[in-house]
């Protein structure tokens, strides 16, 4: 399970930040009268907590472990371990543990039950660290950071306490961007468009220029297929120096639907330039420079997204059309990429069509196989479109799911349901709601392989590229 690292550092800050407020982060130090042993793990345990600072993780996993085995009832010890394996990556279920112990040993701490229910929700366990961060807010009502984080554990899970909770951390805490952005997306999951856009123009306001604000609010307009104003918040979010390549990515996309092809071109080169290895923007390239009529350009930057991703069949299947297009001196290429473009998604009718067309121009004898092939793909395309017609209500069923807060039961029930590009969809979305970013992302790349033209599968990855590489 992999949460997004900007999300797992939001989650982080907030914890540390309770535990500074509440002087837990003094220097440890040996009680009057101590034994030796109990010297030892406080010496150990300030040389662990200085390394993590200096984000030295295994010396301060060395150092914390030893503290550890000298006074294994000392429950900042264990809530350190804890943490230095959460910042290093290591969110399994020693962290759990470790966490979990330390709110044992020392119950009338708070710290460390606050940073038990921290640990919950970085691993995934949302209901159970809902239940801690609850147990915790009762104790300490007004608290800032226990609020943030109770506010941000109920967002994932959508459920009817996250947006009241979050209103509140906006109004404590004005300056908490992030509030501010979970609050509009949970806004616009529930299809409260004016709301969640109502958040964003008061977020606007009092933050003018904040690329972040701008960039959120900008790719949720391209979700919402409005792309005149998407161009205009996600430009703005390039002016106030968002420069990453998902954004950029997403301004390309914008600019296509909007019919502006000739600054598609331009953000899809320029986010080319931030990351020459992030895929999306060559291949969004290459289908841009095929639809404006300039097939050898659009094959020279399909070559170049197929030397990242050799096993994207739409990046394949354009190769092909684009290498059709430039005529016979092309054409063992061509054939090659078609071709592969099947092996890889046999299923989708559209690309035996494009080889199957090709193979009948140049009277190959294996046009007609590859027809016959296209039409029974087709039907069984035409069939799971019945079927998914006909399971509906399963499939409302799951959305209902996700709009009141059941997270994994909706994703249990789009799993269960006949893949297609909707369904893999709503995966997406439940992924995204537990934090699941890399899984969101893999769905909405599937969907992506099964209808390659649906702009708001394009826009919904925009999303999820930004949160699983964790830039903006």
């Amino acid at each position: 399970m992999t949460l997004g690292s900007r999300h797992l550092a939001r989650i982080l800050a907030a914890a540390f930040a309770f535990a500074s407020a509440a002087g837990a982060w003094a220097a440890p130090t040996a009680a009057r009268g101590s034994r030796p042993k109990d010297d030892a793990a406080s010496s150990r345990l300030r040389e662990g907590e200085a390394a993590l600072a200096a984000r030295d993780w295994a010396t301060a996993e060395r150092k914390i472990r030893e503290a550890v085995k000298i006074s294994p009832r000392l429950a900042r010890a264990h809530s350190d371990l804890a943490a230095v394996l959460l910042m290093s990556g290591q969110a399994g279920d020693e962290a759990l543990e470790e966490s979990r112990r330390a709110a044992e040993l020392d119950p009338a701490d708070l710290t460390y039950l606050v940073r038990y229910g921290a640990t919950l929700e970085t691993a995934g366990r949302l209901v159970e660290a809902r239940a801690v961060l609850r147990r915790a807010r009762a104790r300490r009502p007004s608290d800032p950071q226990i609020l943030l984080l109770l506010a941000d554990c109920s967002a994932r899970l959508g459920d009817d306490e996250a947006i009241p909770l979050l209103r509140k951390v906006v109004a404590t805490s004005p300056k908490n961007l992030a509030a501010r952005t979970t609050l509009a997306r949970l806004l616009w999951a529930r299809n409260d468009a004016a709301g969640g856009d109502a958040v964003m123009d008061r977020a606007l306001r009092a933050f003018p220029g904040e690329a972040e604000l701008h960039a959120e609010f900008g790719r949720s307009l391209l979700e919402r297929l409005q792309f005149r104003r998407a161009i205009e918040q996600l430009s703005r979010a390039r002016e106030g120096g968002s420069r990453s390549a998902p954004l950029l990515n997403a301004l390309g996309e914008a600019f296509w639907e909007a019919g502006r092809g000739a600054e598609a071109r331009s953000a899809f080169e320029e986010a080319i330039a931030a990351d020459g290895g992030f895929f999306p923007a060559r291949l969004a390239l290459g289908r841009l420079l095929l639809w404006m009529g300039k097939p050898r350009e659009s094959a020279e930057a399909l070559r170049a997204a197929i030397d990242l991703r050799e096993d994207s069949a739409p990046a394949q299947w354009t190769l092909g059309r684009a290498l059709t297009s430039l005529g016979e001196g092309e054409a063992e290429a061509a054939e090659r990429a078609l071709r592969r473009a099947v092996e890889l998604a046999p299923e989708n009718s559209r690309f035996h069509y494009s080889l199957a067309t090709f193979l009948k121009q140049r009277r190959d004898p294996g046009a007609e196989a590859e027809l016959r092939r296209f039409r029974e793909t087709s039907e069984a395309e035409q069939k799971a479109a019945f079927e998914a017609g006909s399971r509906q209500v399963e499939l409302n069923g799951a959305r209902d799911d996700l709009r009141r807060g059941r997270a994994e039961e909706a994703l249990k029930r789009f799993q269960a349901l006949p893949e297609s590009a909707s369904v893999l969809r709503g995966e997406s979305e439940a992924f995204a709601r537990l934090g699941r970013h890399e899984e969101a992302l893999a769905a909405l790349e599937r969907a992506s392989e099964l209808d390659p033209d649906d702009v708001s599968i394009r826009a919904a990855l925009a999303r999820e590229y930004a949160e699983a590489r964790g830039s903006r």
